[in-house]
């Protein structure tokens, strides 16, 4: 008779709870807001919402913020070197888009 590994069970016995902690708080939420994305959902009514598909995504990526947005962020650069502030800048330059556009 193979003798029984009992390090195998005490690995999962110690690795259990983590592993629990990581699905509650990393990939239950994941999957439950990629479910939500797909649906129509308003989040101050006890209804649970009606599945639209991707009607979502075509009516957030199709609108002319969307498009304004992608080209300031896809264009290239005048300077090639990265400074500390452009993160910065690039989020003033969204802001400016968002506030003309929405």
């Amino acid at each position: 008779m193979p003798k029984r590994n009992s390090e195998g069970g005490f690995a999962l016995a110690i690795s259990a709870p983590s592993l629990l902690l990581v699905f509650g708080v990393v990939l239950f939420p994941l999957v439950t807001t990629c479910a939500y994305s797909f649906m129509n959902i308003e989040l101050t009514s006890a209804h649970k919402g009606d599945f639209v598909g991707l009607a979502n995504y075509v009516q957030v990526l199709g609108s002319r913020a969307s498009m304004a947005v992608t080209e300031a962020l896809t264009k290239p650069s005048k300077r090639r070197s990265m400074s500390f502030f452009s993160p910065v800048i690039s989020w003033v330059r969204v802001s400016t888009i968002r506030s003309r556009f929405c």
